[in-house]
């Protein structure tokens, strides 16, 4: 499935100062649905192949009807340095026509800066994703099972 980056507004003057063609900035959001006992939440995420783990702020949790601090802590350390705590609980993640089984991570703040972060546990092992920057597009397939079975057969 291809998703066109999108729009996330003009840069700023700070930006331009050093990026002086770029004017606006186009990030590979994708639309999601989180998916917990019944309950679901759309959003956009940020497909990051820098992040270890699927990263949530708490109030997709509290729509979920998630106690955040029930499930397994890990604290994440971003470009600020300041270690960040998540927990993590077992929910759904729908994307197109896939659906994914996984572990994420929600955070005890409301912001962490995007809708969420899809990163490289819990998305990024049940994809092949391709990022088209130029062209301002992201590619998300599965993975061919068939095909990965059988290339690892002796002959």
């Amino acid at each position: 499935m291809k998703v066109p980056y999108l729009l996330k507004g003009p840069t700023s003057s700070e930006f331009r100062k050093n990026f002086p063609s770029i004017t606006q900035i186009f990030k590979p959001l994708i639309p999601i649905v989180l998916r917990f006992e019944g309950r679901k939440q759309k959003l956009f995420a940020l497909v990051d192949s820098g992040a270890d783990a699927c990263l949530f702020p708490r109030g997709i949790a509290d729509v979920l009807g998630i106690d955040v601090r029930s499930g397994g802590r890990v604290d994440f350390t971003g470009i600020g340095g300041m270690p960040t705590p998540f927990y993590f609980h077992e929910i759904e993640i729908l994307f197109g026509e896939h659906r994914v089984k996984t572990r994420v991570g929600f955070s005890t703040s409301l912001n962490i800066g995007t809708g969420g972060i899809l990163g490289q546990h819990g998305f990024f092992d049940n994809f092949i994703i391709t990022f088209d920057r130029k062209n301002r597009f992201i590619e998300v397939k599965r993975h061919n099972v068939i095909n990965d079975l059988a290339a690892k057969l002796p002959f």
